[in-house]
């Protein structure tokens, strides 16, 4: 049996499709730094947020997904590209009957050893990372079924000496050849209040673990938490309490099943004033305790 992915005694594997396929026949990989594999491989879909250590790339050729990429909800129609980038939390919702496509699984090392001579892929790392779901042509995503093919190629030849470089060659080919797709994401021009409720979930990502009183957040946008709460009912369809009770929850869940944090140092991640407070509050939520929802 092949070693697992990621170290167990550091936390758990990314997501429980790797449970299922890292022995599989059409899963190919490059020591621990890179996986590969189709659709055909997935025999189930996590139900939980979940916080993986690496590089997620899925390239959906057919049929379409739902997921949601800190907590930014993405209905993925094929053709398209989704990415996520080490530790963002993810949640995979649904997978059509006719969903076709193929993943990437690859260490932060070798993703960062991929680019760090390059000057001009800032922009392009800043559009997939700010629009983690990339809509692309047919055309383009037949040449990354082509790329992907070259890889798997590349990946069996296990007695080329120059396996790694040839495989490093061909992502940054795809990677390239996506750019030009990557920087025609079209930017929805949005009216004053949706603007609003951008800045507030993007000043919430930074401080929900420190922060869970919508005065915080109030004061920090300069607006009346009345007036806030309003945009938010309105524009969002919940309250700032709603956000930040889902942005608590949501990586409570992810650390619990996606790391070996004890129920007491999670406690302290999420800035609880004692174990107890916050094992009240997560069975609150789900109806369960925090150990009971790790199991």
């Amino acid at each position: 049996m092949q070693e697992n992915y990621v170290d167990m005694n550091k936390s758990a594997l990314p997501f429980t499709w790797l449970n299922d396929i890292v022995d599989a026949d059409d899963v190919v990989r490059l020591d621990n730094d890179l996986i590969l594999f189709d659709h055909t491989a997935i025999r189930s879909v996590p139900d939980y947020p979940f916080k993986p250590e690496y590089v997620v790339g899925i390239v959906c050729t057919g049929g379409d997904m739902r997921m949601s990429v800190n907590l930014k909800p993405y209905h993925a129609i094929a053709p398209c590209v989704l990415v996520s980038h080490t530790f963002q939390t993810l949640q995979f919702n649904s997978f059509s009957d006719d969903f076709q496509g193929f993943f990437s699984i690859m260490a932060p090392r070798f993703a960062g050893d991929l680019f760090q001579n390059s000057q001009d892929t800032l922009p392009v790392y800043l559009s997939v990372y700010e629009n983690s779901l990339i809509p692309i042509t047919r055309a383009a995503s037949a040449s990354m079924r082509t790329i992907y093919s070259l890889i798997l190629q590349a990946l069996k030849t296990t007695d080329n000496p120059f396996r790694a470089k040839v495989v490093k060659h061909l992502i940054n080919a795809a990677f390239y050849g996506a750019g030009y797709h990557f920087h025609q994401i079209e930017i929805k021009t949005k009216n004053k209040k949706e603007a609003l409720v951008d800045d507030f979930l993007n000043l919430l990502r930074t401080n929900f673990r420190e922060h869970r009183d919508t005065a915080f957040y109030a004061d920090k946008m300069c607006l009346t938490v009345k007036y806030l709460s309003k945009v938010l009912k309105e524009n969002s369809r919940k309250s700032a309490s709603d956000w930040i009770e889902e942005f608590v929850m949501n990586e409570a869940k992810a650390l619990l099943k996606s790391t070996k944090m004890t129920v007491q140092q999670i406690s302290d991640e999420l800035n609880f004033p004692s174990q107890s407070f916050f094992g009240k509050y997560f069975k609150r939520q789900t109806g369960v305790s925090p150990k009971e929802y790790r199991k």
